[in-house]
């Protein structure tokens, strides 16, 4: 629905000449074009602005806007407000970004008081206009942006599709996060910048800036894309730079507050010490990395990205908008926490270029961030804690105690998977990944599943039977976990040694005797493989069986070592690496057969068959 909305023309929409000019149609006739739209969509995000908020971002906002009424220093901790707060933590941090967001917070509490203080739930409305409006007038930008291409009827839908967005309605008007303020910041910056506005383009990017420090990557892009001599180049960069500089001096000057607290909240923002969200670095999130050399080098692995976006940029001789997408793209996929409510950004690019692939890219990436928001919010019930205290509590429990945490820990490591492919294929200017996946996906037929699942059923039975065999053996399981026998490997972690070495032999052996050329060799060990994870997860559960226990238990099981996980944990991470390791079967191959083809040409003839580098989709 979202592609048809972008691609079936309605005719008879035109922009009259009077209406068009350099700088887009007017305001009257974008608003007499989008009033309806915009009328409908303000009152969607209204009726859920009182109700509804994210019980850590905005709760930061909704205790900032009070605290900073003394002139003390929005970075400290903030406490408790009674009457106001709805998340019981006793104390909070506060925000990483420049003052700019606190003073409007704290001008937002003033005038709630001024009004009397008559309900909590006017004062979360008041807090959420600037988002609400600013998500609305990314729809207004967008118009006016496509309308200076001509393409009045794209204009139109494109900035009804926005108003409309589910994503950016729960980001805005639900979580009420910061980013569709910066947005349309963002986006105003451009269109004043491609409307020959340079230095007025320069003042909304410094207030993009000013509001949320993460725009200061778009910077060198307006520098790379523009025919300005040095010396109004570095007039650009001294307003761009100038304004949250001096907006936050000034407070700093007048209130004296010290600078430790921003420069510890800006560090901190720079090199994380912890991996999650929506890039790359999702699955460490889950390993608990000790903290040194490696954890910092791969915490700000996204400094050299974004040199490599700016380099490809200036190679590729890349417009404006094209440089902004790949920059934002690049710095989510590396961050080490990407949080969803970012793929506001590349998703708006997306829809500004709108040529050829870039509409497809728009719809997988809208589409997977908010399954990752449906997915990390659990069902967003936690943004209605302002008016239950049991969303708050159900939402914790649900993350952190019951059976489904882990289905969610697997959901959102495979959603980071599919949202960093889709923005690598997005910034290399390729087809959608995801679409195209889900295009092969359509093409499996029932009859096609039947070997795999024949096999897993194979491997799965004899796993089962064989743990069920050899623990009826175990006399003594505390001489068989805690043992020393070989490397400082107990007997048990050299048993479960043993079954990876035996059913991976077993597929190398089928791989051999199948006698395929190298490459679909190699797809052919890779699948296998893959198809082990599934069966040593379905083996787990024939093997409680048999025993009569509880199957999905929290139970823990040792692995290697002192390694161990939950059997639920097991289960589910066994089946969902196993599925992404088939979903990606194709570039996991690709990888390998590089390294095979090396080998192969450092003893020519020595692996039997052909050497056939053929899509691994047909031969899998």
């Amino acid at each position: 629905m979202f592609r048809l909305f972008l691609t079936n023309e309605k005719h008879g929409e035109t922009i009259t000449p009077d209406d068009t000019s350099k700088s887009g149609p007017g305001w009257m006739p974008t608003l007499s074009a989008l009033g309806k739209p915009l009328l409908i969509g303000l009152a969607i995000r209204e009726i859920l602005a009182p109700f509804t908020g994210h019980p850590f971002d905005f709760e930061i906002w909704v205790r900032l806007g009070a605290f900073i009424q003394s002139g003390t220093s929005p970075y400290s901790l903030l406490p408790f407000v009674p009457n106001l707060s709805f998340a019981p933590y006793p104390v909070m941090t506060s925000i990483s970004y420049p003052p700019f967001p606190a003073m409007v917070f704290g001008a937002t509490y003033a005038l709630y008081q001024l009004l009397g203080s008559p309900s909590a739930f006017l004062y979360y409305f008041l807090l959420k206009q600037p988002m609400v409006f600013s998500d609305l007038l990314v729809a207004v930008l967008l118009f006016k942006m496509i309308s200076l291409r001509g393409e009045a009827s794209v204009a139109k839908r494109v900035a009804t599709l926005w108003i409309f967005f589910p994503f950016a309605i729960i980001v805005s008007a639900m979580w009420g996060a910061l980013d569709p303020t910066a947005l349309v910041l963002v986006l105003a910056s451009v269109y004043t910048f491609e409307t020959g506005r340079s230095y007025v383009s320069a003042g909304f990017l410094g207030l993009a800036i000013y509001f949320k420090l993460m725009p200061i990557i778009f910077l060198p892009l307006f520098l790379i894309a523009c025919a300005l001599s040095k010396r109004n180049k570095a007039g650009f960069t001294g307003v761009a730079l100038g304004i949250p500089f001096i907006g936050t001096a000034v407070p700093f000057l007048l209130f004296g507050w010290s600078p430790s607290g921003l420069f510890s909240a800006v560090s901190y923002q720079g090199s994380l010490p912890g991996f999650g969200g929506l890039g790359v670095f999702n699955v460490l999130s889950m390993l608990q990395l000790p903290s040194g050399a490696l954890t910092f080098l791969l915490s700000i692995i996204w400094v050299p990205a974004l040199l490599v976006a700016y380099a490809y940029s200036y190679l590729k001789k890349a417009g404006l908008i094209e440089g902004l997408l790949i920059t934002v793209l690049l710095f989510s996929v590396f961050r080490p926490v990407t949080p969803e409510q970012w793929a506001l950004y590349p998703v708006a690019f997306l829809l500004l270029l709108g040529v050829g692939e870039n509409r497809t890219h728009a719809l997988a990436i809208a589409g997977i961030a908010t399954a990752y928001l449906l997915v990390n919010n659990v069902l967003l019930v936690r943004f209605f804690s302002p008016i239950s205290p049991g969303a708050f509590n159900w939402d914790l429990f649900v993350d952190n105690q019951s059976g489904f945490s882990v289905v969610r820990y697997a959901l959102l490591l495979a959603l980071s998977t599919f949202f960093t492919a889709e923005a690598l294929s997005a910034a290399l200017s390729k087809r959608s990944f995801f679409m195209s996946k889900l295009s092969g996906l359509r093409q499996i037929r029932p009859r096609g599943l039947v070997v795999p699942l024949a096999y897993i059923c194979v491997v799965s039975a004899t796993g089962g039977f064989l743990d069920f065999t050899a623990t009826k053996m175990v006399t003594d399981w505390g001489l068989a976990i805690e043992s020393n026998v070989f490397l400082g490997l107990s007997w048990l972690s050299l048993y479960h040694i043993m079954l990876v070495v035996v059913f991976e032999a077993m597929t190398l052996f089928i791989v051999l005797f199948s006698r395929r050329g190298l490459s679909d060799s190699i797809g052919l060990f890779l699948l296998l493989t893959f198809l082990n994870f599934i069966a040593a997860a379905f083996s787990l559960l024939l093997y409680r069986g048999l025993e009569g226990a509880p199957l999905l238990a929290t139970t823990t099981i040792f692995l290697v070592g002192s390694s161990s996980v939950t059997e639920r944990a097991f289960v589910i991470f066994a089946d969902t690496l196993g599925l992404l390791g088939i979903f990606y079967l194709s570039e996991i191959r690709s990888l390998f057969y590089l390294v095979g083809e090396k080998i192969a040409q450092i003893s020519p003839g020595s692996w039997p068959g052909t050497n056939n580098a053929n899509s691994l989709s047909a031969a899998a």
